[in-house]
């Protein structure tokens, strides 16, 4: 068909909707050659036998295929934070009298802190 659009003129002898057409005409022929050439390598390079079915006139074919993909992701952070305070007084007195005397504190202090993370 380009052949016949151009017929044997050259660029210049052209319109500009002829050089459209014949540039359409082109890529029309490539693309179809590139399809023809997919379609070649599918069939003969790239084939990976799957199955065989036969059947005869009257036969009932029936063919069932469940996919399924399942992704989940977690993440988890836990933090702690324990405190612990005492504090004390023991005086004795006897009789009116101031013997003895204690005075004591005490503290604690904890922290932790846990990441995780799934896929």
């Amino acid at each position: 068909m380009r052949r016949n659009l151009i017929g044997g003129r050259t660029e210049s002898q052209l319109s500009e909707e002829e050089k459209i057409q014949a540039n359409q005409l082109l890529y029309d022929s490539i693309h179809w050659q590139n399809v023809i050439a997919k379609n070649t390598a599918n069939r003969d390079t790239n084939a990976v036998f799957d199955r065989n079915v036969s059947f005869n006139a009257g036969a009932v074919y029936s063919n069932e295929y469940t996919s399924s993909t399942a992704t989940s992701e977690s993440f988890e952070y836990n933090t702690f934070v324990n405190i612990d305070f005492a504090a004390g007084i023991k005086i004795d007195n006897e009789t009116g009298a101031w013997f003895d005397s204690e005075l004591g504190v005490t503290a604690k202090f904890r922290w932790g802190t846990t990441t995780n993370t799934g896929k």
